[in-house]
């Protein structure tokens, strides 16, 4: 194998596929270096892809932000969070619980969903996958229904330039008094709040949390936005600034219970919200 097939291997990339009628496929050496080079690994010269391997080697020394592994089986922990015994794991909802770490296994997860779990001095997401999609079969005896809504579109006799989270609301009981048993929405993902244009929800800055511009006071009981029923298209550039200059005033007017309820549960996001927050910080600064 050659240096260049060595660092694609160690990046995770697969030279050699299978296309859909079961034929091996190869991907061509030029091809690869510019994947590479696009990934943030230059290949072009012998030197630069004994660079990249050297660096791929002292990241592994290097606690990651993320770990991910299946329900009910021991997680591999990667090189710099071997050498401790045990963990702590707290869930999104729920009592933080120890778990046990034998010969870099991390012991199994009851529980699909995320977690933050503090091992050898570090804090890093942990993401525990389900065996498999629940089937329809398993939860129901017969067909089921519902509809796919666009938040973005939903619209009430308020009238506003874009649907949010209130309208969803409403337009899911509305449904579910028609018997409709789901309800498939857009992505709600956090997006670029300091930039208005860029507004894709399949684009997010973030997966982790939600866009903050399908929120909706009223749902808080707090000051709605002002009826603005917009043109026949969404100007996001206008009409995000517009939902978040109405967020921060209904923000600074916020009792001191709900800023004590708040302020804890960012202090149990920890570091991720305070990068993310810090990120989009800086993209709407410069």
């Amino acid at each position: 194998m050659s240096s260049l097939h060595d660092l694609a291997d160690a990046v995770g990339l697969q030279p050699i596929w299978r296309d859909a009628d079961g034929a091996a496929q190869r991907v061509s050496d030029d091809a690869l270096v510019a994947i590479l080079g696009a990934l943030g690994h230059p290949s072009e010269s012998e030197q630069d892809r004994r660079r990249g391997l050297d660096r791929i080697d002292a990241d592994r020394d290097v606690a990651p932000g993320f770990l991910s592994g299946d329900v009910g089986r021991p997680i591999a922990l990667p090189t710099a969070l071997i050498g401790t015994t045990q963990a702590e794991l707290v869930p999104e909802h729920g009592a933080r619980m120890a778990l046990a770490v034998a010969e870099g296994m991390l012991a199994p997860v009851a529980e699909p969903g995320y977690y933050r779990l503090r091992i050898a001095g570090h804090e890093l997401t942990l993401a525990v996958a389900p065996h498999g999609c629940v089937p329809i079969a398993s939860i129901a005896d017969r067909r089921l229904w519902g509809p796919s809504v666009q938040i973005p579109a939903l619209r009430d006799e308020q009238g506003q330039p874009f649907g949010h989270f209130g309208h969803l609301r409403n337009a899911a009981a509305l449904f579910a008094e028609r018997g409709a048993d789901a309800v498939a929405i857009s992505p709600v993902h956090a997006l670029y709040p300091g930039d208005g244009a860029r507004f894709s929800p399949y684009a997010p800055s973030s997966r982790l949390f939600l866009n903050i511009a399908l929120a909706d006071p009223a749902m808080e009981a707090l000051p709605g936005f002002p009826r603005d029923v917009g043109g026949a298209l969404i100007d996001w550039e206008a009409a995000v600034p517009q939902h978040l200059a109405v967020l921060r005033t209904a923000f600074a007017a916020l009792g001191a219970e709900t800023r004590m309820q708040l302020s804890q549960w960012t202090e149990e996001q920890g570091d991720t919200l305070r990068r993310h927050a810090t990120f989009d910080a800086l993209h709407h600064h410069f």
